[in-house]
């Protein structure tokens, strides 16, 4: 008899044990972590990525209201690519125009030193119209300026420019570079010091495209 209840004892420990093991053998189900994603940028020597509407460009990683981290992007949506475009001229100043289309991601436009800090997210764009490939002068840039034009900018009564559209001002160029005929079009992006943002290639993140202008 005793060695019966020893038996007995010991079935029962094993059926117990084997539930146990069963039980703590489920995995228990977990979300995953969305990671940051960014694109890649571009430059005028080189470049990552690609914008669309141009013909190069690139950076990494919101829009033109706001950032969500990462490398930001930029992208010309006019003038597109081949396209003719009629230029506007300015009744009072006399300023020929032609208005340039750009969206970007990562990134809050503001008019330099408005952003309160040095970040690749927030900044505004340097538009640079038929830039030189050897590091030479444009045309286009006025004597002891480093670009064309810029934006956002400020304004005298304390206001702020549209990040988008802003101007190419083709009343810049010199007589060598005739306004009506064909152009190109670089927008870099630029943080609250006017220092490039870089993409991961260490080249300026910018994006381009080339047009023809008509109308003057």
């Amino acid at each position: 008899m005793k060695f019966l209840t020893v038996y007995s004892v010991l079935a029962i420990g094993s059926v117990w044990a084997a539930a146990a093991c069963s039980s703590s053998s489920s995995p228990a189900s977990g979300g995953g972590n969305d990671a940051g994603k960014g694109d890649t940028g571009s430059s005028s020597g080189s470049s990552s990525g690609s914008s669309s509407g141009s013909s190069s460009g690139g950076s990494s990683g919101g829009s033109s209201g706001g950032s969500s981290g990462g490398l930001p992007t930029i992208a010309i949506g006019m003038p597109t690519s081949g396209q003719t475009v009629t230029v506007t001229k300015q009744a009072v100043t006399g300023e020929v125009d032609v208005p340039i289309t750009f969206s970007t991601t990562s990134f809050t436009g503001m008019a330099a030193g408005d952003c309160g800090s040095v970040t690749n997210n927030c900044g505004h764009v340097h538009i640079f119209v038929d830039p030189s490939t050897d590091g030479g002068t444009s045309p286009c840039t006025p004597a002891g300026s480093p670009y064309n034009n810029a934006s956002p900018l400020a304004e005298a009564d304390g206001g702020v420019t549209p990040f988008s559209p802003a101007n190419a001002i083709m009343s810049n160029c010199a007589n060598t570079d005739a306004i009506d005929g064909t152009h190109t079009i670089r927008v870099e992006l630029h943080s609250d010091q006017h220092a490039p943002i870089v993409g991961t290639d260490g080249g300026v993140i910018f994006a381009q495209v080339q047009f023809t202008a008509a109308g003057d």
